[in-house]
């Protein structure tokens, strides 16, 4: 539910075995200026595992890549 993510770290709300490969998503769009996109899994409020893909767009300024913008779909009914 919306409560239970507003305001936490996204990376809390990943897998901890997708944390890294999300965190090196943000980092590489940041260095190459290009979008990234990756699958991982998080744990849905009721306890099941989900499947989701997350999109990581560099935010571009005159000088490059400033911030990251990150957006999730949940993809699990795709991947059954």
């Amino acid at each position: 539910a919306r409560p239970d993510i507003v305001g936490r770290e996204f990376l809390l709300l990943v897998d901890a075995r997708d944390r890294i490969p999300a965190w090196h998503a943000f980092e590489e769009a940041i260095a190459t200026g290009q979008p990234r996109r990756i699958e991982l899994r998080y744990q849905h409020a009721n306890g099941d595992e989900r499947r989701a893909s997350l999109m990581a767009s560099p935010i571009q300024d005159r000088g490059g890549a400033v911030a990251v913008l990150g957006v999730v779909r949940d993809v699990t009914d795709e991947k059954r």
